[in-house]
C-alpha cells in the first residue's frame, strides 16, 4: 500500500470518527473513554500509543473548535455539571496531560 493511499484511509477514518462524535456531542455527553475509542479506530490498528493520543487531541481540538466543550461531572443535579473555564490549548493540555497521568484506562471518564 503505498503512502498516499494510507494517508487517504487514515483522512477518511478521521473525519468518519470526527463526524460521529460531532452527532453524538449534539445529543447527548461524549464520555471520554468514547473519545479515546473513536481515536484508536481513526488512528488505525498499527498506531503507536503515542499515535493514538496525538489523533485523540486532534479529534478534541476539531470538537472545540465546533463548540465542544470539556466538563466535569458535580455531585448535585443543579448543576449537574461544570464547564471547564479553559482556552483552546489549556484544554488541550490539560487533557493530554491528565492522559498521561492515568494509571488504569478505566479512569479515563474521571478526565472530562
Amino acid at each position: 500500500m503505498s503512502s498516499d493511499q494510507s494517508d487517504k484511509e487514515f483522512s477518511e477514518r478521521y473525519k468518519e470518527e470526527y463526524r460521529y462524535l460531532l452527532e453524538y456531542a449534539r445529543v447527548d455527553w461524549v464520555i471520554f473513554y468514547v473519545v479515546h475509542g473513536q481515536a484508536v479506530a481513526a488512528a488505525g490498528k498499527c498506531a503507536s500509543e503515542e499515535q493514538q493520543t496525538n489523533v485523540m487531541i486532534s479529534l478534541i481540538s476539531d470538537l472545540y473548535d465546533a463548540g465542544v466543550r470539556s466538563i466535569d461531572l458535580l455531585p448535585t443535579d443543579h448543576p449537574p455539571y461544570a464547564v471547564w473555564n479553559l482556552n483552546k490549548e489549556d484544554t488541550l493540555q490539560r487533557i493530554r496531560q491528565e492522559f498521561e497521568d492515568l494509571e488504569e484506562e478505566c479512569d479515563m471518564v474521571d478526565i472530562c
